[in-house]
């Protein structure tokens, strides 16, 4: 059919509707083309107050469930699908009767030899023994094995450490004292030893006051060496004659005063009135002593006291 007249509403975005915010006229339609909604002016409210006229309500609730239709007619069968997976094993069924023994089967061939544990009383060598023996030395007390590679490895001790020592016993009773033994020959006289080494050199010097000679006989008879009264410092020496004889001893010293100042008596040198001036020389003169000079003083001297 031709269309002889379109009526056609006012129609725009929602948003540019309320940007615009236009009044509508009484009655006018005003349609939001993207939420399908309408509003009719009221020739002096502008858009954003004026109501929608329409809108869509809620859903409503679901209605009964129709009546069961008749059952079509049976489809073609379809192609077979893919197997399925094999399900689970069943119950292990009980046990049926034993059969009969069978006939004995044939000898088997005979195994290999074992390993063996051979022994010895020294360590084993190459030649003793096959691949996979043992060994024992008895002697040493060491296990050697297996072998391997025709060779023997090194031993090792199966003595364990020497445990701690036990606690002392209790003492045993004594027993009966034996007979006495006879009494064996004697034996012969020993070789005589070799001659020991010479000792050391005893000190050249004694360091002492007084050195004694004793009689080996005889221990009261000594002779002294006294030394204290020589003058610090002073060395005085004794020499023998080269001859046997007797040294003759005075126990009347002289005083170094008499020496010295040659104040000595003359009586056992000649006879007459002895004089303590002069002294008589071998040609039978008299003369005068001078100590610091005359060696005859000291001769003199010991004559004197003989």
């Amino acid at each position: 059919m031709p269309r002889n007249q379109l009526l056609q509403w006012r129609h725009d975005t929602a948003a540019n509707w309320t940007s615009v915010n236009p009044v509508l006229a009484l009655s006018e339609a005003g349609h939001e083309i993207d939420t399908n909604k309408f509003k009719l002016g009221d020739g002096s409210t502008a858009w954003v107050g004026l109501a929608y006229a329409s809108s869509v309500g809620p859903t409503g609730p679901t209605g009964p469930t129709g009546p069961t239709g008749p059952t079509g007619p049976t489809g073609a069968t379809g192609s077979a699908g893919a197997t399925g997976a094999t399900g689970p094993t069943g119950a292990t069924g009980s046990a049926g009767a034993t059969g009969a023994t069978g006939a004995a089967g044939a000898t088997g061939a005979a195994g290999a030899n074992g390993s063996t544990v051979l022994n010895g009383t020294i360590a084993p060598t190459g030649g003793v023994g096959a691949n996979g023996d043992f060994y024992y030395d008895t002697v040493a007390k060491n296990f050697y094995g297996p072998k391997a590679a025709g060779s023997w490895p090194s031993g090792f001790s199966i003595v364990g450490a020497t445990g701690a020592t036990g606690a002392t016993g209790a003492a045993g009773a004594t027993g009966a004292t034996g007979s006495t033994g006879a009494t064996g020959a004697a034996g012969s006289a020993g070789a005589t030893g070799a001659t020991g080494a010479t000792g050391p050199a005893g000190p050249s010097t004694v360091s002492d006051s007084v050195l004694r000679v004793q009689d080996n006989g005889d221990a009261t008879k000594q002779l002294a060496f006294e030394v204290s009264p020589i003058a610090t410092g002073t060395t005085r020496t004794v020499t023998a004659q080269d001859a046997s004889g007797t040294m003759a001893l005075t126990g009347d010293p002289i005083a170094a005063s008499q020496v010295t100042s040659g104040v000595l008596a003359m009586a056992r040198l000649a006879t007459g009135t002895p004089t303590g001036s002069k002294f008589v020389r071998d040609d039978g003169t008299l003369q005068v002593p001078t100590p610091a000079t005359d060696p005859l003083v000291a001769v003199l001297a010991r004559q004197q006291y003989k």
